[in-house]
């Protein structure tokens, strides 16, 4: 990488399985994991940092608030920039701004059913004073509007479109946002529920394949808090823990992968003094988490000490890639521009299956999609991720793992897409033909919904 990626960072992964990194807006980088050639597209001209966003429909990246400069210090230059950054002409367009006057400073942003945005909280100006207003993007005219206002003011909320068409916010406290009536409510409290509010998250959350949330990370705290996960269940309305990893520890970077399992990776320990290798313990560690048994399995240490700035993401082959977070509480470091790949043991197991055609990559609800596979083996299941957009403990992306149900005659392997926008949102996923745990190259297809007609380029 030519630059240093430090506390402002955003990942996006784009259409085309390049991955669009940036921490201001002003120098980004496109990366292609399968070549491992880079590109330094236009920059915005407009310095936000510690913004939010997501992919757009058509394959725009949009970007909401900020704040100005590159000091990832200075917290009281909130901004209401919306902007989005177009991969195919290289170029920018700022689209109206906010309607929170006084900016969003580390933002929430939430993907709903139908691509639009939920916009929650954020720094605002002149003092960084917390906000608990929300609103609305709507891509279909590029505007905002608002809605209803959060419980408590917060920063950057882990959050994610539940299968009931909700969103669960969980910082602070957890709470039920319902896109119908526009209005939150509560929900069950974590069961260790003192976490350091209104400081930062010490978790990230990621929708299981069955509807229920993992929560993984844990801040010790005053009340010596031990385990590391917690698992929603929206049907019942409550929290229930998880097992736990050798060592427990806060925002770490949480990627589920194509197998259903979750990838937790460095963080800093909940342990004063770790047993572990640690600067300011910022540990290396990485262990694999599976809901299926509630077990979990250590992993690889990363090759550098990385804390929440980094941003991690899942790409198409599999693996998993991060940058960032190398210096270490602003006082060590920066370390290394490195971008890391994991290879998960799925990509050790045996021959992977290939699709080697599908018929078509532009997928409407209730659909049925056709593939060829190769070698011809018995597919499991197909499994479609939602593409990620990461930063900090949150993912702006689509919050989804979906395992489809398969019918195969020789190599050609059919699959029904949900009819449910609530279950399949619009937006980008990897498609990922599986044979037991064992996935192929994902193919990137954008499942159809709203139309982004707002001012162009």
């Amino acid at each position: 990488m030519p630059e240093f990626f430090d506390g402002t960072d955003i990942a996006v992964l784009l259409a085309d399985g390049r991955i669009f990194f940036c921490h201001d807006t002003m120098d980004p980088i496109i990366f292609d994991p399968v070549t491992g050639q880079k590109f330094q597209p236009n920059g915005s001209g407009l310095p936000s940092g510690c913004m939010n966003g997501t992919l757009l429909q058509n394959e725009r990246v949009l970007f909401v608030g900020g704040q100005e400069g590159d000091d990832p210090g200075n917290f009281r230059l909130a901004v209401r920039y919306v902007r989005t950054y177009d991969p195919l002409t290289n170029s920018w367009t700022r689209l109206p701004d906010l309607l929170q006057p006084n900016g969003r400073w580390y933002p929430g942003f939430a993907r709903l059913a139908d691509g639009s945005g939920l916009i929650m909280g954020g720094g605002t100006r002149p003092n960084a004073d917390r906000t608990n207003t929300c609103e609305i993007f709507r891509p279909m005219t590029g505007l905002c509007s608002w809605t209803g206002s959060m419980l408590n003011p917060c920063e950057f909320p882990p959050s994610a479109l539940l299968y009931t068409g909700e969103v669960l916010a969980t910082w602070s406290p957890p709470q039920l946002y319902n896109p119908g009536t526009g209005q939150w409510r509560a929900t069950a409290n974590f069961l260790q529920p003192n976490r350091g509010w209104p400081d930062h998250s010490d978790h990230s959350i990621v929708v299981l394949s069955e509807g229920r949330v993992l929560a993984l990370g844990i801040r010790r705290g005053a009340n010596n808090y031990q385990n590391m996960g917690e698992v929603y269940n929206p049907s019942t309305g409550t929290w229930s823990f998880t097992s736990n990893p050798a060592f427990p520890r806060f925002q770490t970077e949480v990627v589920q992968l194509p197998d259903g399992r979750v990838l937790s990776a460095a963080g800093e320990s909940t342990n004063p003094n770790p047993p572990v290798q640690n600067v300011l313990n910022i540990v290396k560690t990485s262990d694999l988490y599976d809901p299926a048994t509630d077990s979990w399995r250590n992993m690889a240490d990363l090759n550098w000490f990385r804390e929440y700035h980094a941003v991690t993401v899942l790409v198409p082959d599999g693996r998993v890639l991060t940058t960032g977070g190398t210096r270490l509480k602003f006082q060590y470091g920066p370390t290394s521009a490195d971008i890391e790949g994991f290879s998960p043991p799925y990509l050790f197991r045996g021959v992977r299956p290939q699709i080697t055609s599908i018929s078509g990559t532009l997928l409407k609800p209730g659909a049925t999609v056709s593939m060829t596979v190769f070698p011809t083996t018995k597919i499991t299941n197909v499994v479609l991720m939602g593409t990620g957009v990461t930063t900090h403990w949150v993912d702006g992306g689509v919050p989804r793992r979906l395992v489809l149900a398969v019918t195969q005659v020789g190599s050609t392997v059919k699959v029904v897409l949900p009819k449910s926008s609530n279950l399949m949102p619009t937006g980008h996923y990897m498609l990922f033909a599986m044979v037991d745990d064992i996935p192929s190259v994902g193919k990137i297809v954008n499942v159809l919904g709203l139309q982004f007609v707002g001012p162009k380029p």
